[in-house]
């Protein structure tokens, strides 16, 4: 008797796991694949994982947040736009423009300050490049940490270099 009550209350928990993970936002995982350390005294100082762009934005994003420059997947926008009009709603995220080449409107002092932002203060990911899903590019999501999780935040996707996209809050960068 009390077998087939552990194996019943086995049973309805698998099924109420499974239903609660259906009904909330996907979220992804951390990586640390194939690199040079597997001990936190070295991943955490040389920023030595990767992190996915949802997992970011599920983690420090506040309610109410936007997002511009999306694109469409299969013409040069992010991967992920579904993802991100189930988290924001349809009408948060801008789609009919694919990421902002910042390479068309920023200097090489600009963008190379970009860029060290993406090393240092962001969050990165590999990723297939909208541009060509046969290349992998660099996917970072980076914003001014005194506006996390802060309430209607607007974040941009832009294209800083060939191979790397930052999705960045409009603290950082602002387009008119």
């Amino acid at each position: 008797m009390r077998k087939w009550m552990s194996l019943a209350l086995t049973s309805v928990l698998a099924l109420l796991v499974g239903t609660a993970n259906m009904t909330f936002a996907i979220r992804d995982g951390t990586l640390t694949t194939a690199i040079p350390s597997f001990k936190a005294s070295a991943i955490i100082p040389n920023r030595l994982w990767m992190e996915a762009p949802m997992q970011v934005l599920h983690t420090f994003m506040g309610a109410n947040g936007s997002m511009l420059f999306v694109g469409q997947p299969a013409s040069g926008g992010l991967s992920f736009l579904d993802r991100l009009r189930f988290k924001l709603g349809d009408e948060q995220v801008d789609s009919s423009k694919s990421p902002i080449d910042l390479r068309r409107i920023f200097g090489d002092e600009d963008l190379a300050m970009l860029s060290e932002f993406v090393q240092t203060l962001s969050y990165r990911s590999l990723q297939p490049c909208p541009h060509n899903p046969a290349a992998d590019c660099v996917i970072a999501v980076g914003w001014n940490r005194e506006r996390t999780k802060e309430v209607d935040m607007r974040w941009l996707a832009t294209r800083i270099s060939e191979d790397t996209y930052l999705i960045v809050d409009d603290s950082i960068v602002r387009v008119e």
